[in-house]
């Protein structure tokens, strides 16, 4: 960097107060004008997965013939293989409720049938992506990102749903590489922001978020497991149980869909600078 620049670090957003500073040392600050940060993403635990790692969870509800909603965050490692994200895995695999990359694509089984996504369709499977089933009213659908994928009929009763897997296959095999940041399986209802009469794929439905017991209209006391999210042990979860099967993930940090931040004008005379008259003139701008 020159002796005539100054270097304005946008990717700091700890506060207001830092925008528009000049990091370089030399005292070029702006003053800001109609400028704040704002990132758009969040941070969360999340669990590494190697290939050898299973989870069980405690007893949770069936949902037997009324609606439900099982959702993740997802990075996956790459795009082969058959990895078990998370589901109930009983019996034959038409009539589980899961999730699970089957090599480049996504199958969305939801206990009647099943939904796939081709995973190159997403753009970069390296990076988050948040995916959900659905049923309302007997039709169950599946999300990509909040993007209706498909959907189908569902009136099966799903009494037997009785525990979760997440990982892996509930007695051995398709185990999962990749991170997982957040697992929530609601019961009974499906949070507000995904309810939808569409059936029509490629329907932009909601805007998803951080999993908590409040977000996008979840019903908090329909919730029977919210976990993958750990500060400190990997069994951690704040609804329900998890117990480690097999391995054991590890626990990691993860910032999703952070795409950015809000720029609008930051035009203004340098708080230190010298006139073009000095020989000064020109330089360069460095915006990270």
């Amino acid at each position: 960097m020159g002796l005539n620049s100054f270097y304005l670090k946008f990717a700091d957003n700890s506060s207001n107060a830092a925008l528009g500073t000049d990091s370089s040392g030399n005292n070029n600050s702006f003053t800001v004008h109609n400028l704040t940060a704002a990132s758009t993403g969040f941070t969360t635990g999340a669990l590494g997965f190697d290939g050898n790692d299973l989870f069980t969870s405690g007893s949770v509800a069936s949902p037997g013939t009324g609606d439900y909603c099982l959702e993740l965050w997802v990075k996956a490692s790459d795009q082969s293989g058959i990895k078990r994200w998370i589901g109930s895995s009983i019996g034959a695999l038409g009539g589980q409720i899961n999730i699970r990359q089957f090599n480049n694509a996504i199958d969305f089984y939801t206990g009647t049938n099943s939904i796939s996504q081709s995973m190159s369709s997403l753009g970069n499977i390296n990076e988050w992506h948040h995916y959900a089933i659905t049923r309302q009213g007997g039709t169950a659908r599946a999300f990509v990102d909040g993007v209706l994928r498909g959907s189908h009929s569902a009136t099966t009763n799903l009494s037997s749903h009785g525990t979760l897997y997440l990982g892996g296959k509930y007695q051995t095999g398709e185990y999962t590489t990749g991170v997982i940041a957040g697992v929530r399986y609601t019961v009974g209802s499906i949070p507000s922001d995904y309810s939808t009469n569409s059936t029509s794929a490629g329907t932009a439905v909601f805007t998803p978020t951080n999993l908590t017991t409040t977000s996008n209209g979840v019903t908090t006391n329909d919730i029977q497991l919210l976990t993958a999210q750990p500060s400190s042990s990997n069994t951690e979860s704040t609804v329900g149980t998890i117990s480690v099967t097999d391995g054991g993930a590890s626990v990691t940090t993860a910032l999703i869909n952070d795409n950015g931040h809000e720029v609008d004008n930051l035009i203004d005379t340098p708080t230190n600078y010298e006139s073009a008259t000095a020989g000064n003139n020109g330089g360069e701008l460095l915006c990270t």
